[in-house]
């Protein structure tokens, strides 16, 4: 499975068709403020590709907040799905 980031419509098609089934997601900046990237996640949804916005709020005032709490985030969130994350993604999830 793989991810591209940053990238144009054109992008994602060559990606697609390089990387064939294993194009999984696409990340890229996108929030109320920052809708330039409305052809990307457009692209994406037409593919059945994740789209992955950075920013989705426009930026955060408090970064030490964040960092401290990402951590129990992402256990909370895993615990609320299907998936199980086995000790290395854990591990992971706390660098």
């Amino acid at each position: 499975m793989a991810g591209i980031s940053n990238a144009g419509v054109s992008q994602i098609d060559v990606a697609r068709e390089v990387l064939g089934g294993r194009l999984m997601s696409m990340q890229d900046q996108f929030s109320p403020a920052f809708r330039s990237s409305l052809g990307e996640l457009e692209q994406c949804t037409k593919l059945g590709l994740s789209f992955l916005p950075w920013s989705p709020l426009g930026g955060i005032a408090n970064v030490k907040d964040l960092a401290a709490s990402r951590s129990a985030s992402i256990r909370g969130s895993a615990a609320g799905s299907d998936f199980e994350p086995t000790a290395d993604q854990f591990v992971l999830s706390s660098v």
